[in-house]
Parts: C-alpha cells; sequence; structure tokens
C-alpha cells in the first residue's frame, strides 16, 4: 500500500516547470526504475524507460525527431516480447516473440513511403522456433510454406 502524502499548502514545494536533458528515478535502493530522456541533436529523439526492480528493461517507449513512434515490452530475458512501431510515411508494425526473443507474429501496414516492392499491401507473417515463416497473408493471397521435395515449389499460394 502506498504510503499517504501529507497534505500540504498551495504553492509549498511547488513548480510550474522543470528543464532537464533526462529525469532519473531511483527506488530505495539506488536502482534506476524509470528515465526520460531527450537528445537535442539532429536525429535526437524523446525516450522513456521502465526498469523492473532487478533493473532489467520492462518497457521503453520512443519517439524520433519526425514524430515515429514505438513501444517495446521486455519479457525477463531482456528481450523485447511486443513491439509496436508507428513510422509516418513507411508505415506501423506490430511484433510478437516468444521469450527468447525470437519474432513469432509480424503484423505490418505499409504506409506511402514503403520500399516494399510487392506494393502497400498489409501483412501477417507467423513465423516458427527458427524464425522462418509458417505462414502469411499478404493482399488478400495466402502463402503456406509445404515441405518441399527437390522438385517441389517451396510454397503453395491459396487465395
Amino acid at each position: 500500500m502506498a504510503k499517504k502524502r501529507p497534505r500540504r499548502e498551495p504553492n509549498k514545494l511547488s513548480i510550474d516547470v522543470v528543464e532537464a536533458r533526462a529525469i532519473v528515478l531511483v527506488d530505495e535502493y539506488g536502482n534506476e526504475r524509470v528515465s526520460f530522456s531527450c537528445s537535442g541533436e539532429a536525429g535526437g529523439h524523446t525516450v522513456i524507460h521502465v526498469n523492473d526492480g532487478q533493473g532489467r528493461p520492462s518497457l521503453t517507449i520512443q519517439v524520433d525527431h519526425q514524430g515515429n513512434a514505438s513501444i517495446s515490452l521486455f519479457n525477463q530475458n531482456k528481450s523485447s516480447g511486443i513491439s509496436l512501431a508507428v513510422n509516418n510515411g513507411r508505415g506501423n508494425g506490430l511484433g510478437v516473440a516468444d521469450p527468447s526473443g525470437t519474432p513469432c507474429i509480424v503484423l505490418g501496414a505499409p504506409g506511402p513511403e514503403s520500399d516494399d516492392p510487392r506494393g502497400p499491401h498489409p501483412e501477417i507473417t507467423v513465423l516458427d522456433t527458427h524464425g522462418q515463416r509458417m505462414w502469411s497473408v499478404f493482399g488478400g493471397q495466402q502463402s503456406i510454406p509445404v515441405s518441399a521435395g527437390p522438385d517441389d515449389p517451396p510454397n503453395q499460394t491459396s487465395r
């Protein structure tokens, strides 16, 4: 249960504006738990990191100088478990990984500046434990890899 803060007079210990390039919050043992930072140089970005009690990353929120944003949720192995990215020109994406950090599911929606040669169609891909494509849907076409023999095509496609 959180400690109740004593009631204070208005404007006592009140600050209207705090300016800093970084703020770090630590727990009672000095472990970094949350940090807010801004990089002002060209290509800079704003980042919020949240760590667990052992100092392992749990959550990262980032926004770059062009307004592209991403959120990453980490597992206890410091691997990104879920990542969400919004890129104002190239498109948006969502990735889900297994506990070791190997991608399992990828969802992408290309934007107008995407360099995907297949065009601006959304894609859903399911990967195996080695990060190899098991199944995908792109632009309304379903692709299911099959066990291919030496003379068989590597994928079967159905509509």
